[in-house]
């Protein structure tokens, strides 16, 4: 039961008429036998500046644990009363949603299809503005809101992430190239639901491409360091290139180090931003880094081997 500081019911949960007032009683200690002994009560608020009282009812004796989970409850609900902007909420459930959609499979599927999105192949993008005078996440809305598109995207340190139909990244990246600020549109190739990583990696290298080049829009199949390469090479080839990570798919946990190789890149290196997309430690991840470089023979410090790494995953996934 979540009373307000008053003792005036908020809300509650699988609670009858008598421990409603066996918890009103309780919360404002007023001289009346209790019915219910073991119920316990949770100021929601730090110090004095409490905002509401949570009231549970254990039960059974393991009254500890309960006390805890309450204890914990009632933090959780200080947060949430407490949060004026309810944008802010929306951003933290569109951030987990998001991440969730990244690690692929058919829960990512599902959790697409929940949030409104029924189409087998998106198109990742990333889109920042040059000014901090632009607030690129509510433009974002405005734009896919007028095309009738689900929001499906986060932001992260001014550059915004997501994913789109193709018709509406077109729609996107015409707005980008007319807006009156300069913004900076990346897009990656079309992927399938279950392994969309990929094509938001792409569209964040494509807009860094944007960003150092000047341009408004860059599709990633036009960044020449990766497409006019490989589109020079033939099948033979481009296999052969691909075969410099055979090593990593013959150890234990393939996928993970071959992730792990692909978020280091994408990040540029970046050990903390890379452990924090991985969701692991840096020890971890410098671990897993020199594990790859002893299995391959090459060196992610060194310009070339890291090129030629690139060029071997990106072989892989053409």
């Amino acid at each position: 039961m979540l009373l307000d500081r008053h003792g005036e019911v908020i809300t509650t949960a699988g609670a009858g008429s008598l421990h409603i007032d066996d918890a009103i009683a309780v919360a404002v200690g007023r001289p009346v036998r209790v019915r219910h002994r073991a119920l316990q009560v949770h100021p929601v608020g730090p110090g004095q500046d409490i905002t509401a009282q949570l009231v549970t009812a254990p039960r059974n004796d393991s009254s500890g644990r309960g006390r805890e989970l309450s204890s914990q409850a009632a933090a959780l609900l200080d947060l949430l009363m407490r949060t004026r902007d309810s944008s802010h909420l929306e951003r933290l459930g569109r951030s987990m949603m998001f991440e969730t959609v990244l690690q692929g499979g058919e829960g990512a599927t599902r959790l697409l299809r929940r949030w409104g999105v029924h189409e087998r192949t998106l198109v990742g993008f990333a889109l920042a503005s040059r000014t901090s005078g632009v607030d690129v996440e509510h433009l974002l809305a405005l734009w896919l809101d007028e095309l009738g598109a689900e929001h499906v995207f986060t932001s992260q340190r001014g550059l915004v992430l997501g994913v789109v139909r193709e018709d509406h990244a077109q729609q996107v990246a015409h707005r980008a190239r007319t807006y009156a600020s300069t913004l900076y549109l990346g897009l990656g190739r079309p992927a399938d639901v279950d392994a969309l990583a990929r094509t938001v990696d792409e569209a964040r290298h494509a807009c860094e491409a944007a960003r150092t080049g000047g341009d408004r829009v860059v599709r990633y199949e036009a960044i020449p360091t990766v497409s006019l390469v490989l589109g020079q090479l033939d099948r033979e080839q481009t296999r052969r290139i691909a075969r410099l990570l055979d090593p990593l798919r013959a150890a234990d946990r393939p996928d993970e180090l071959l992730q792990t190789l692909r978020v280091f890149l994408a990040a540029n290196g970046a050990w903390g931003d890379s452990a924090a997309r991985l969701h692991i430690h840096r020890q971890t991840l410098t671990a897993r880094i020199r594990r790859i470089e002893d299995l391959t023979g090459l060196s992610l410090t060194d310009p070339d081997d890291r090129v030629a790494v690139w060029l071997a995953l990106r072989a892989a996934d053409g």
